[in-house]
């Protein structure tokens, strides 16, 4: 039998290659009323897990929770089981005043200064950067339905 992951609760075979991980389980939900074929899978502590397919393409959604550690935990849960792709949706804050309430942001790199990441090198000289691939992808269907997304490096922090 697979190794069950402690706090998704799943095992090899039970997710998808592409994930999308929103942060509150109810955001789930509401993602799977676009898949074709949704099927909740699991639901342990914040994590909830509804699998199904996109024009074709099977999926899965899973929530994290609030904060960089649960969504951190859920990530590498999810890298040993044999997740691909994982894009983090969700809201966020801004400094800065051309992005206004509902624009669209697709960061080409991200500062992370929370607690889980003090002892690695990922500073303002060293930002964690997207898959090149992934992040063009993400612009290009913005652009699709003529959302011009917001882009350049953000922080992340407890």
């Amino acid at each position: 039998m697979e190794e069950l992951q402690p706090h998704i609760k799943l095992k090899k075979g039970d997710l998808h290659r592409y994930i999308i991980y929103p942060g509150d389980p109810a955001r789930v939900r509401l993602i799977a009323k676009f898949f074709d074929d949704p099927k909740q899978i699991q639901f342990n502590r914040e994590y909830l897990t509804i699998n199904g397919s996109y024009k074709g393409v099977p999926i899965s959604a899973i929530s994290s929770g609030m904060g960089c550690p649960s969504t951190l935990i859920g990530i590498e849960e999810m890298k040993h089981i044999g997740a691909e792709t994982i894009i983090r949706i969700g809201t966020c804050g801004s400094l800065k005043n051309n992005i206004l309430t509902g624009d669209i942001v697709i960061p080409s790199a991200a500062i992370k200064e929370d607690g889980m990441m003090y002892e690695q090198t990922i500073t303002l000289k060293n930002p964690v950067k997207p898959d090149q691939q992934v992040f063009n992808a993400l612009i290009e269907s913005a652009k699709k339905f003529d959302i011009e997304p917001k882009t350049g490096t953000n922080r992340t922090h407890d």
